[in-house]
């Protein structure tokens, strides 16, 4: 939180220009005095702290700009360019709780343009987000979902967004990236073993909701769990009139399958790869 920096005369310029204005709907930019006190009230509404001396680095900035229509706060990507990196979050927090809703919309804020971009950059670089998002048959066995739920949140915003949170923001959009290969590649491998399971069965087991039973208890065998255990826990799905029998004499033949022990573990060492680097992007923020 912070006091207003301006005198008395500045404070109330600022509450009678928003008063008069709200958020700014003209499309001349106020003033310098009337741009310093509105942010310094606003800034004392935000849950993190903010000094004087950055409140007032903003507002020299914006002094300087503005007869030339202030270029440098057309975007958040722009604006958070001309601070060191450290200032970087509280600048961004400033930037769209204030600075956007201060100046008029065709001069601050991350505009319908900009949005426009991040999302056909996004749509490039993650053409299949939606299938990505559904989590995977070994995902649904997990406990621990972190990657998933972090990389859920992070789809919600562009990269330019992400990396509007300095180093933190690097490391986020890396994670957004890996998990999403990694995803990808999951997927197809899940699917593989599935139909190459349905190959052992099909004489008997016809659909593939049946094959992804038999895949099922496999992820958990080839994590190390018993059948005694996962009989015990009474939380496996068993249907179709499959039996304990059944799905032990299948996971015995995959256990003779290189190829299908190899991508299996593979899924496995992935899946610990991804939770670790989740733990280590979101204990940065």
């Amino acid at each position: 939180m912070i006091a207003p920096r301006d005198s008395i005369l500045g404070v109330l310029l600022a509450f009678a220009w928003l008063g008069t204005c709200g958020i700014s709907t003209a499309q001349t930019l106020p003033t310098t005095e009337q741009f310093h006190g509105a942010l310094a009230i606003c800034a004392t509404g935000l849950n993190v702290t903010i000094n004087t001396d950055l409140i007032g680095s903003i507002a020299d900035i914006y002094k300087g700009e503005r007869s030339t229509g202030a270029a440098s706060f057309k975007t958040a990507t722009q604006f958070l360019e001309l601070f060191p990196e450290a200032d970087r979050e509280k600048v961004y927090e400033l930037y769209t709780k204030c600075i956007a809703s201060i100046l008029p919309k065709s001069t601050g804020s991350y505009d319908s343009i900009n949005i426009l971009r991040g999302q056909i950059t996004q749509l490039i670089e993650f053409p299949n987000n939606q299938q990505i998002l559904a989590p995977t048959i070994y995902q649904r066995l997990l406990i621990n979902k972190l990657p998933q739920r972090l990389f859920e949140i992070l789809n919600q915003y562009d990269n330019q967004q992400i990396l509007s949170l300095g180093q933190t923001g690097s490391q986020l959009l890396q994670f957004k990236k890996d998990y999403y290969q990694f995803q990808t590649t999951a997927k197809k491998r899940e699917d593989d073993i599935v139909t190459q399971i349905g190959q052992l069965v099909s004489q008997k087991w016809k659909f593939r909701d049946q094959w992804e039973i038999f895949f099922e208890y496999a992820v958990l065998r080839f994590d190390g769990v018993s059948q005694a255990r996962i009989i015990e826990s009474g939380a496996f799905p068993l249907n179709y009139e499959i039996t304990w029998g059944d799905t032990k004499k299948v996971f015995t033949e995959l256990t003779g399958e290189p190829q299908i022990a190899n991508e299996m573990e593979a899924i496995r060492d992935g899946q610990l790869r991804m939770m670790d680097e989740a733990s280590k992007a979101a204990s940065s923020v």
